[in-house]
């Protein structure tokens, strides 16, 4: 048997839908952390309009106050050698079997910054961080916030500006948000959205002249609050949310247009949440469908892990299909065709893909996060 043939003997099969409504209790306890989180899923929105308060405050390092928070700005269409932009910022540790790598975070999680940083360029040995308290300043209503003397993102909706020189890439970009959001949860325990956005700037490194560069991408932040985020330590795998597989996809479709999508597993194999969005600059947001499904067709020959740990096999090929209200599909099928940088909730590539979008054949590039940390998945 070959390498690659092994691999894909080993590996777990993947495959999500968003009419997965099997598990008997366990489909009862995702049910009941969804209705708690007020989570969307591909057939329902817990809302679509814009947040009353647009400040994006961090989590805090006082107790019993929010004790996680993400921000996120993901480009996919970055040209040569760059292809895709990774701002992947995790503060603290959120409980979820899928999002915590207990090695980067040893001690108390609170006020821990986690960053991985980088394009397709980037050495993927140096594309992740990990900043202590008092390595940061994060500005109470997070309107700056500093990892480190490198990287720097400032926030006055619709306006957020990054500065970094970060590990040789040397990024100046602005972004501006629009009014199309898409959202993952929305409650007092956990608020999760994603804002369309169009960004220009410069992008640099130590092996490619400075480019100027523009184009549609997204403004992320997530914030939220359980008991367990007080805890001097992590929690021990066995005890985390047992929400156990991700993927968020983000795709250029031309100028002012993208696809995001998203699943999370849970149980080993229970969908727990599933949404792709059209995203449209003076559009807005519609749904791809009435149901979804991500199923992985390929697998790498050989899994990939970072410093020891994080061990995961990846896939190198993979298919989104949309069914739509009149019974006709719509289908995206991606190949990774860059490396993956280590994010700490997984790891992040580009890659390409074709398809066809209500009945339209379409192609381009996109960003690809992904974790597999099921019990029984090479890890």
């Amino acid at each position: 048997m070959s390498s690659a043939q092994a691999a894909r003997t080993s590996a777990r099969p993947v495959h999500y839908t968003s009419t997965d409504r099997s598990g008997g209790l366990k489909r009862l306890g995702i049910s009941a952390v969804a209705r708690v989180k007020r989570t969307s899923n591909h057939n329902s929105a817990v809302r679509d309009d814009l947040p009353k308060d647009l400040t994006f405050p961090p989590s805090s390092t006082r107790v019993l106050t929010k004790g996680a928070a993400h921000y996120g700005i993901m480009i996919p269409d970055l040209p040569e050698p760059h292809r895709f932009l990774a701002h992947m910022t995790v503060i603290g540790g959120t409980g979820f079997r899928v999002w915590d790598d207990n090695g980067a975070i040893p001690g108390r999680p609170r006020g821990i910054t986690q960053l991985c940083w980088g394009t397709a360029q980037s050495d993927p040995t140096r594309s992740f961080h990990v900043f202590g308290v008092d390595e940061t300043e994060l500005a109470d209503d997070g309107s700056v916030l500093r990892f480190g003397p490198d990287h720097t993102l400032t926030v006055d909706y619709p306006s957020v500006h990054l500065r970094s020189t970060l590990d040789d890439l040397n990024v100046a970009l602005d972004l501006h948000c629009t009014d199309d959001i898409s959202w993952v949860a929305d409650s007092e325990i956990y608020r999760h959205y994603s804002l369309l956005c169009q960004y220009e700037g410069t992008i640099a490194s130590k092996d490619s002249a400075a480019q100027q560069v523009s184009g549609t991408c997204t403004f992320e932040y997530g914030i939220g609050y359980a008991p367990f985020m007080d805890l001097p330590r992590m929690l021990p795998t066995p005890l985390k949310i047992p929400a156990d597989f991700f993927t968020y996809h983000v795709l250029d479709l031309g100028p002012g247009e993208q696809i995001v999508a998203c699943a999370l597993g849970a149980f080993g194999r229970h969908t727990a949440l599933m949404g792709a969005d059209i995203r449209q600059v003076g559009t807005g947001v519609r749904r791809i469908g009435v149901e979804a499904e991500f199923t992985v067709t390929e697998f790498a020959s050989v899994p990939t892990s970072y410093d020891g740990r994080a061990e995961m096999v990846l896939p190198t090929a993979f298919t989104w299909r949309f069914t739509h209200d009149d019974g006709t599909t719509s289908y995206i099928d991606g190949t990774v065709d860059t490396h993956w940088l280590y994010a700490g909730m997984g790891y992040i590539a580009g890659y390409h893909w074709h398809g066809e979008i209500q009945g339209r054949t379409r192609t381009g590039q996109a960003y690809l996060e992904y974790s597999d940390r099921r019990a029984g998945a090479r890890r």
